[in-house]
């Protein structure tokens, strides 16, 4: 508690000092001696003009009557330049009397800031409390109230008391994650999977935490859990998925090209996480066109919005076909207008093939290949694309 207090009294001067420094310096300042005037120094000047004519008169230049001319001249001008004296007088006065109100300004300020401060800790705060150190809270036994930061704080604690405690590490991993402290959640990760051994989850989250840690970039670290994954268990969808995404991130675009459509065509439809597949391979198409051809549009067709996904995903059965059936017609309908668009016809025919419509796929591919005659490439992908899905050529 003392301790408190001698804190408490150290800010309290810190702030005081800060808001009352301004009226400080000004009462310095209007203590000071007034700077001289320039009547004082017209003042000088005419004295000093008053010798010489007493000097030149004792040389002879100048007669008696000259010189008396002279001082006549002089003691108007003295007289002119000295009016303004009581003004000047009055300045130390004033400045006085400044000087007092910045003072009782100063002291108001000094005394006002600690009583109300000191007044409303006594009426909101609690200082009968004893304080809580985190050792002491740590120690007690948790309780339904406990907030999930000191929980972490305990199970940390712990960690550091015994490194060696790898359900501890893995209990504490997906805490970091959903925190996005992707660092610490990887870190977390490597160390139950040394101390516990392999296993799917421990291996999906040490892949996705580091691949998050690393703003999307599939390391080396992610890559040999993904491969591990697969090893564990083959059809991992966000395994293939992470590995693909270091084959484009490597450069690798047919690989990862083919990877994606095979996840596109085995996901369901209405999973979420076909919006993701879908943008990748419009990525891919855009980075094959280069920029001098149009990029495809971005979740064209059946890559619904996450907003999309939910609503069609909780609908009946029957009513979601429908709605599925309206998006990939309307992709047809986008392809009458826009033929020369060999990614949204590639789009159009694994929609009907997913959708178990053979016949419109192969109708479909029949389109295809008429609208992009004369494009070697576009047709030699199509008609592999089309072998891939099992189509009558």
């Amino acid at each position: 508690m003392l301790v408190f207090w001698v804190c408490a009294a150290l800010l309290t001067a810190g702030v005081v000092l800060a808001l009352t420094r301004p009226l400080v310096i000004g009462a310095r300042e209007s203590g000071q001696a007034p700077a001289a005037t320039d009547a004082d120094a017209n003042v000088a000047i005419y004295r000093d003009q008053l010798a010489e004519i007493e000097n030149d008169k004792a040389r002879g230049l100048l007669n008696e009557a000259e010189a008396e001319a002279a001082r006549i001249e002089i003691a108007r001008r003295l007289l002119a330049a000295a009016g303004p004296v009581d003004a000047t007088r009055a300045a130390p006065v004033a400045a006085t009397a400044q000087r007092t109100g910045s003072e009782r300004a100063f002291f108001a300020v000094a005394c006002a800031i600690p009583a109300v401060a000191l007044g409303l800790y006594l009426a909101f705060g609690s200082p009968g409390v004893p304080g809580r150190p985190i050792a002491e809270r740590l120690a007690r036994a948790p309780t339904a109230n406990t907030d999930v930061e000191e929980l972490v704080a305990r199970v940390e604690a712990q960690l550091r008391a015994n490194p060696s405690d790898g359900q501890g590490w893995e209990v504490i991993a997906p805490v970091y994650l959903r925190f996005e402290r992707f660092s610490d959640s990887a870190h977390a990760y490597q160390r139950a999977l040394d101390l516990l051994g392999e296993s799917p989850r421990r291996l999906s989250g040490l892949a996705e935490s580091t691949v998050l840690a690393n703003d999307g970039v599939v390391t080396e670290t992610a890559r040999k859990a993904y491969v591990r994954l697969l090893e564990l268990e083959p059809n991992r969808a966000e395994a293939h998925f992470g590995l693909a995404l270091a084959k484009e991130q490597d450069g690798d675009l047919d690989a990862a090209d083919a990877v994606y459509h095979k996840l596109l065509e085995e996901a369901p439809i209405g999973a979420p996480w076909r919006q993701f597949i879908g943008e990748r391979i419009d990525a891919i198409a855009a980075r094959r066109a280069g920029p001098e051809k149009p990029a495809p549009q971005q979740g064209a067709g059946l890559n619904p919005g996450p907003a999309e996904v939910a609503a069609i995903s909780g609908l009946p059965d029957q009513q979601r076909r429908d709605v599925i059936l309206g998006m990939v017609e309307g992709l047809a309908a986008k392809l009458k207008a826009n033929a020369r668009d060999p990614d949204g016809w590639q789009r159009l025919i694994r929609s009907w093939a997913v959708l178990g419509e053979n016949a419109k796929a192969e109708a479909a591919l029949g389109e295809a290949r008429k609208a992009l005659a004369g494009d070697a490439k576009a047709l030699g992908e199509i008609n592999a694309f089309a072998k891939s899905l099992g189509l009558k050529s």
